[in-house]
């Protein structure tokens, strides 16, 4: 779980899901909700802090792409921080 937990915050800060993306703190939060419920289905999910439109965005990127991390987190930076741009 350790390596699983680096990996995630190495892949976190490559993709820049931080403040300086607007909602990008929700966007990182949503996603290790989302993984974490995969891991353990019983673990708490925080309820979703974006709006409804970018969460249904999110879990279909999610869903399409899981197990792969990274190509998550690189597709929502495609289909939804350089379609802001």
């Amino acid at each position: 779980m350790e390596n699983f937990t680096h990996q995630i915050h190495f892949l976190i800060r490559k993709y820049h899901f931080d403040s300086s993306k607007p909602g990008g703190h929700w966007v990182k939060e949503h996603v290790v909700d989302s993984l974490m419920g995969k891991i353990d289905p019983n673990s708490h999910m925080q309820g979703p802090q974006l709006e409804p439109e970018r969460v249904q965005k999110i879990d279909e990127i999610f869903n399409k792409f899981y197990p792969n991390v990274e190509k998550i987190l690189e597709e929502i930076n495609k289909q939804i921080y350089d379609q802001q741009n």
